[in-house]
């Protein structure tokens, strides 16, 4: 099921990776494995630069829609620093910025 739903957020529809996020957390809080889990994400955004340009930011904005934000930005910070991919590393931390430079003007 957990492999399914991570794929389902390549859905280009908005509500689609929405409503597979909101699963995506209720299976964790059962689970108890929210690093794995954002670890994978990471991960399939990593493989794709386009992707995670185009869809990143909402993944993200819509995971700490359902999940503080205080938990998820520590455990991205812990994903990125051990990150050995230097040129997703620093996209990755462009597209927070630039996604904190559009929350801040709204």
């Amino acid at each position: 099921l957990r492999g399914a739903l991570l794929d389902t957020l390549k859905e280009e529809n908005d509500d689609v990776i929405d409503c597979d996020l909101k699963v995506l957390v209720k299976y964790v809080e059962c689970s108890k494995d929210l690093l794995s889990l954002i670890g994978e994400i990471v991960e399939m955004l990593e493989k794709d630069d386009s992707y995670m340009e185009e869809r990143g930011c909402l993944i993200l904005r819509t995971l700490c829609k359902y999940m503080k934000a205080e938990v998820i930005f520590p455990l991205l910070a812990t994903i990125i620093m051990r990150c050995k991919n230097l040129h997703f590393s620093v996209m990755f931390i462009q597209m927070l910025r630039s996604e904190e430079r559009r929350v801040g003007k709204e």
